[in-house]
């Protein structure tokens, strides 16, 4: 299941292949060329995108459903120019803590890159990005609300961190930039649950996630704006 000349997301196709039956996802594939699919083979945890004869949808766009479910790639280092960006489309079903809509985040310092969850308390989203000096930095917004589409981006690098929740600059709190490097460990990206274990497990719907190295031209604001340009989140 692809995408129409447009460029949108084949819904047609989709409802073709579903009929009146559910569609599950076992691969979303990456559309950058470098083959970094995330997949998942076991039935049981399979997101769903199709459910008894329609899509799901989240302001009227495809949405795949996370409920305990999760998708992985193979393991990648994601930042290999010390700079690097992160943009999330999500929406959750429920606000309890720590649930996690993408993470490569290891089970020591050296093997956390980040992660984009629900902190501590359960009406702020983060990011939370890990650096080769020990020390974490995290964003977090306060405006966080049930079946509420939102789009946050950060961008991390030795000389600043920046997070945005719905175009706007948010709260960065915790460890410190200008000393250190932002980790670039080889580690699987999850998608709807902490990588490491499969705990955390997202409660709602991811649309899209990219992350793109600081070695283009791709500018984060703008980045941001024709995400949102498209799903019109704010």
């Amino acid at each position: 299941i692809g995408f129409t000349a447009d460029g949108d997301f084949d819904e047609a196709a989709l409802s073709t292949f579903c009929g009146n039956g559910n569609g599950f996802v076992v691969t979303w594939y990456d559309q950058t060329g470098n083959g970094r699919h995330a997949t998942q083979s076991t039935t049981s945890l399979q997101p769903q995108i199709y459910n008894f004869g329609s899509m799901w949808t989240v302001n009227g766009k495809a949405a795949v459903r996370f409920l305990s479910d999760y998708l992985d790639t193979t393991a990648f280092a994601p930042n290999p120019n010390e700079k690097v960006n992160q943009a999330l489309v999500c929406e959750f079903s429920s606000l309890t803590v720590r649930q996690c809509a993408v993470a490569q985040w290891g089970s020591s310092s050296s093997t956390q890159n980040y992660v984009l969850q629900l902190n501590q308390t359960d009406e702020e989203v983060r990011t939370l990005w890990r650096y080769d000096n020990g020390n974490s930095v995290a964003s977090q917004n306060t405006g966080t609300t049930v079946n509420t589409q939102f789009i946050i981006s950060a961008e991390a690098s030795e000389q600043n961190y920046r997070a945005y929740f719905n175009g706007s600059l948010v709260n960065v709190t915790s460890g410190s930039t200008g000393t250190g490097k932002p980790n670039n460990a080889s580690a699987v990206l999850r998608i709807g649950a902490l990588n490491t274990n499969g705990t955390q497990q997202l409660q709602g719907y991811v649309q899209e996630f990219v992350i793109w190295s600081n070695s283009t031209v791709h500018d984060l604001e703008d980045i941001s704006d024709d995400i949102n340009n498209y799903y019109n989140a704010f």
